[in-house]
């Protein structure tokens, strides 16, 4: 399974990752470290921009990203955290 970390490997540096999801430098270190969360959003940018390489599923494990038929995302549910 891919992870936020190997897209940014793949990227190459931390810089061009965030210039390919449109997203600054500084919050893909904060996500990196845990300060911050990988939203949706950016799990989408992240596989549109390595061509499918890296699947929004695979990134934010924790949403159910929708498709279409040709297997674009078009939507996501996040599962809602229960009351302890």
């Amino acid at each position: 399974m891919a992870t936020f970390i190997d897209f940014v490997a793949w990227a190459e540096t931390q810089r061009r990752a965030a210039e390919m999801i449109g997203l600054s430098e500084s919050m893909v270190s904060l996500i990196l470290s845990g300060k911050r969360s990988l939203l949706p959003e950016h799990a989408i940018r992240a596989e549109r921009a390595s061509k499918g390489l890296y699947r929004a599923d695979d990134l934010l494990p924790d949403a159910e990203f929708v498709r279409d038929a040709r297997g674009e995302v078009t939507g996501w549910h996040v599962r809602a955290e229960q009351d302890s």
